[in-house]
């Protein structure tokens, strides 16, 4: 069993409309365990247990990725609770995961982790992948979700397709596209997104990313979205700096302008710290 984990937290200015404070928060830091088991015939049983630990007020634990699986030359079948194809779709676009910046702040509501889930992949030997998941509502009436996704990894490319159908909610769905390019430090992104709930109109978001390493030590990055599928007229510009002092510990700094409707218009400026193990 391995045990491994994640510290972020970040102090910050966090100029919400009527709420103007210095706040200290966490940015989805966590702890887990996982291991393997050999069962022989080529066959090795899979399994994860993670938890999210707030550093930034009582020390409450939430639930996150957790499963039980096999894995063989057929692949990978996992059962529990972790995140959707088309989550999982979006790579590492998404410069400013986690914090005031996250794509699943203001731009989109399909960043799901879904509960009572049985999970495909297949073998990791291609650098095509295709990721199927049956999210069992258990609900009296409830339409039994599905997720999926295709992803292409190579010669610097990364490209992936993601689409759910009645996985945030009944009569929904929603189609994600990521291209990531990677050229010697440099880094660039873009998502592109239309998700549709009931009879309502299908609605569109779009992030565009891009992220330079200056050297080892020193990164700089930048994002931009705009979107109508979680808030009307939702926007969110991220810039922020890492500075690697180990190969598992990085400073960060950034600022983050978010809107949406008319009752989101937030600015952050922060400075924070990050430990992985």
């Amino acid at each position: 069993t391995t045990i491994y984990g994640k510290v972020n937290v970040s102090w910050q200015s966090a100029d919400e409309g009527e709420y103007n404070e210095l706040e200290l928060r966490n940015n989805a830091s966590r702890l887990g365990f996982k291991g393997t088991e050999d069962l022989g015939n080529g066959l090795t049983a899979i399994y994860q247990l993670e938890t999210g630990v707030n550093f930034d007020d009582n020390g409450n634990f939430s639930k996150r990725n957790t499963f039980i699986g096999l894995k063989g030359n057929f692949g990978t079948v996992r059962a529990g609770y972790f995140d959707t194809p088309t989550k999982s779709a979006q790579g590492k676009v998404d410069l400013f995961n986690d914090m005031e910046g996250d794509i699943a702040t203001t731009l989109t509501t399909n960043d799901v982790r879904a509960t009572n889930s049985v999970a495909y992949t297949t073998p990791s030997s291609s650098p095509v992948a295709v990721n199927v998941q049956v999210v069992n509502k258990e609900a009296d009436d409830a339409n039994t979700g599905v997720s999926v996704s295709g992803t292409y990894t190579g010669g610097g490319l990364y490209v992936a397709i993601g689409y759910d159908q009645d996985v945030n909610s009944d009569d929904s769905n929603a189609l994600r596209a990521v291209g990531i390019y990677t050229n010697g430090s440099v880094q660039l992104g873009l998502l592109a997104e239309q998700s549709e709930a009931g009879d309502d109109d299908a609605e569109n978001g779009f992030l565009a990313s891009a992220l330079v390493n200056l050297n080892d030590t020193w990164a700089l990055k930048a994002q931009y979205g705009t979107s109508d599928i979680k808030y009307v007229d939702g926007k969110s510009l991220s810039v922020g700096a890492d500075y690697k002092l180990a190969k598992n510990f990085k400073l960060q700094g950034y600022i983050t302008q978010n809107e949406g409707g008319d009752t989101i218009d937030n600015t952050y400026v922060g400075v924070g710290a990050e430990l992985k193990f």
